[in-house]
């Protein structure tokens, strides 16, 4: 018989799990997250910033996307129960995500009762078109759209040859 331990459930469902009053010990159950960002034109958004904080506000994680856009398969946590007979319960959903452009203008927040697996999914503005970020592409111009804004830089040209045509905006 085991009358102590700690149990870690990921992707996992019960309808209940029950143990001896005179048994101590800490049952976890974890869900899994894929985040994956783009472009509103559906290219990736390789090298932005994905964070995860459950509900005392504790960061769970902190990934960049890779050139796919997407970041590593995460865990997080949303309750555990502790104690004799597994009584004491403590919950940490809900889950707040954050995922920032790769330039640090433009952060996109999704929150989610983490009591299954989720595929989160964020959107940026195209840069130089309809957001800030990159502009990336030699020999091209941007015909801005419409007003756009930041707390930090907007834009960052990093190719030859690029024209951020603001047609007034």
């Amino acid at each position: 018989s085991v009358f102590n331990g700690e149990w870690n459930f990921t992707n996992v469902s019960f309808a209940d799990v029950y143990w001896s009053p005179l048994a101590s010990g800490i049952l976890n159950v974890h869900w899994y997250v894929d985040a994956y960002t783009t472009y509103n034109n559906g290219t990736n958004a390789f090298n932005a910033n994905i964070s995860a904080w459950n509900n005392n506000s504790v960061i769970q994680f902190s990934q960049l996307t890779g050139v796919d856009g997407k970041i590593p398969r995460q865990n997080v946590l949303e309750y555990s129960r502790r104690g004799s007979g597994g009584l004491t319960y403590f919950y940490y959903s809900n889950y707040t995500f954050n995922a920032v452009n790769p330039l640090g203008s433009k952060i996109l927040i999704q929150s989610w009762n983490m009591t299954q697996n989720r595929y989160l999914f964020f959107t940026f503005g195209i840069p130089g078109e309809d957001d800030c970020g990159i502009l990336n592409i030699p020999n091209r111009i941007y015909n801005l759209q419409k007003n756009v804004n930041s707390t930090a830089t907007c834009f960052n040209i990093i190719a030859n040859n690029i024209t951020l045509d603001c047609l007034g905006y």
